[in-house]
This record gives C-alpha cells, sequence and structure tokens, in this order.
C-alpha cells in the first residue's frame, strides 16, 4: 500500500526533510481545480512507486507557514525532497506521464 501522508507545518521537518526515502511534496488547496485534477495522477504515482518514495500532501490554506518559508508562489507545487533537501520543483498541473519523468529524474 502506498505511503501517503496529509502532512502538516508541524509535521514537514519528521514527514520530509528526515524522510530515509525520497518524498514527493505536494502543496495544493480544495479550492484549486488543477489541483484536483492532478489528484488521481499522484495517488496512481504513489501505489506505482511504494517502495521508492512517499508522498506527502499538504494543504497550503491550512497549513501556509512551510509553503510561504519555501517561498512557493503558486499552486499546485511539486517538490522531490531527498536526504533532508529539496532536489526538484515544479509549479502548476502536470499530467500523469510527465509527473511520472518529473519524479523518475529525481529520484
Amino acid at each position: 500500500m502506498a505511503e501517503i501522508i496529509h502532512g502538516t507545518d508541524a509535521s514537514f521537518e519528521q514527514d520530509v526533510v528526515k524522510s530515509a526515502v525520497p518524498v514527493l511534496v505536494k502543496f495544493w488547496s480544495p479550492s484549486c481545480d488543477m489541483c484536483k485534477a492532478m489528484m488521481k495522477s499522484v495517488d496512481d504515482l504513489a501505489e506505482e512507486y511504494s517502495d521508492k518514495i512517499k508522498v506527502v500532501k499538504i494543504n497550503v490554506v491550512e497549513n501556509r507557514e512551510k509553503a510561504t518559508s519555501l517561498g512557493l508562489r503558486g499552486i499546485p507545487t511539486l517538490m522531490i525532497w531527498k536526504n533532508g533537501e529539496s532536489v526538484a520543483l515544479n509549479v502548476g498541473m502536470m499530467m500523469r506521464g510527465r509527473l511520472q519523468q518529473f519524479i523518475d529524474s529525481a529520484i
């Protein structure tokens, strides 16, 4: 089963920075249509890559602090973190194939 975590500002350090495996972080908002459109692709790839990565979804409406401190300018924003550092960033909509390439290139 895929490891999908609904992260918070308070849990970011533990969920993402200290993770032993690469993490796909999705910053999203319930009112963002592009965020909702990507949800199934992210969930499907979380399942497909469950032995390689974990996925952390952060609702920026409820958790603004981390998005602000990272300087995020738009949503959806996807980041890949490895060994405590951000190694890849994408702002905006990605179709499933491009999302898969984004993950593959960073892990």
